[in-house]
């Protein structure tokens, strides 16, 4: 499920590349988890998306990250970017997780933007595998917003080398200290 996901995310148009920054707008959930995954085989950065920072932070991460996608699981969050949406914002493809209406996705057309719904993007993966684009210890695997309470929100970039070596010190402590 993973290769179909980041294999449609590379259909829609966007580079298997550490320059490509994906959007999820959503609560925790297992699809929240599989965007995220799916990112991390096409050397893609997964970037969290929170309703808590209002529409000038989300659109500050939007802009500053320069995300062109962004996966939304309600659709009051498709509404609230399609709305958003602006010159300034590079953002191009919206991926609901739930079937969008028809006044949605008129009002996605009149801002110039895609709107697909997930299960449309697994099956454009899964009919058009991209093998994957593994990335290095150094590249970027997330980037965390802060809610911008002192100015605009601040971007912390966690690379794979940070994060595993993290997930390895958590480990080891569950191992030899419980």
């Amino acid at each position: 499920m993973l290769k179909d996901i980041g294999s449609g995310i590379v259909h829609v148009g966007l580079k298997p590349s550490n320059e490509t920054f994906i959007g999820i707008y959503s609560s925790s959930s297992v699809n929240y988890a599989l965007c995220l995954y799916a990112t991390w085989p096409y050397s893609m950065v997964p970037v969290g998306i929170y309703d808590t920072l209002g529409r000038d932070g989300v659109q500050f991460i939007i802009r500053h990250a320069g995300v062109e996608l962004i996966f939304a699981d309600n659709l009051q969050r498709v509404k609230n970017l399609i709305e958003w949406k602006n010159e300034e914002l590079s953002l191009k493809t919206i991926v609901s997780f739930v079937e969008p209406t028809d006044e949605l996705i008129k009002s996605a057309e009149e801002k110039n933007l895609k709107l697909i719904t997930f299960e449309k993007l697994k099956e454009n993966g899964r009919n058009n595998p991209v093998e994957f684009v593994i990335p290095s210890p150094t590249d970027i695997s997330m980037i965390m917003y802060t809610s911008g309470s002192t100015g605009e929100p601040k971007g912390k970039m966690i690379n794979f080398f940070t994060f595993i070596f993290r997930m390895n010190i958590y480990k080891y402590r569950l191992y030899y200290h419980t």
